[in-house]
C-alpha cells in the first residue's frame, strides 16, 4: 500500500450504491443460485488491492461473474486511504448492518 504522509492509499472496488466489493463477491450458492455480498463499510471481509494492474484484474473478473450470473449491477475502482475508513468502521454503530446479500437465481438457458 501507497504511505504517503502517514495514509495508507489502496485501490477497492466498489458498486454502483457505493458499497465495497471484492473478486469474490460473487459465489456459488448452489446449482442454480448466486450470492452477491457488498459491505457498506471497509472492514476485515473488505479487500484493498496494492497496484492498479492487480485491483483491474480483480474488477474484471468481478464484472464477468455478474455478466454471467444476469446481476444487474456495476463495479469500479476507487483509491482510498484505508486508515481513515478502518477509524470510520470503528467508530460506525452499524456494524451488524454492514453486509448486504443478494440472492441471484441464474436464468437457465433452454
Amino acid at each position: 500500500m501507497s504511505n504517503i504522509n502517514n495514509k495508507r492509499l489502496a485501490w477497492v472496488i466498489k458498486d454502483s450504491q457505493g458499497n465495497f466489493c471484492h473478486a469474490n463477491s460473487i459465489v456459488k450458492w448452489n446449482k442454480t443460485a448466486w450470492i452477491y455480498a457488498s459491505y457498506k463499510e471497509f472492514s476485515q471481509e473488505c479487500r484493498g488491492y496494492l497496484n492498479l494492474q492487480q485491483a483491474k484484474q480483480y474488477l474484471d473478473e468481478l464484472k464477468s461473474k455478474a455478466k454471467e450470473i444476469g446481476l444487474d449491477e456495476s463495479f469500479h475502482l476507487d483509491y482510498v486511504d484505508l486508515n481513515k475508513l478502518v477509524r470510520q468502521y470503528i467508530v460506525s454503530d452499524e456494524k451488524a448492518e454492514n453486509i448486504i446479500l443478494v440472492e441471484k437465481v441464474k436464468k437457465q438457458v433452454a
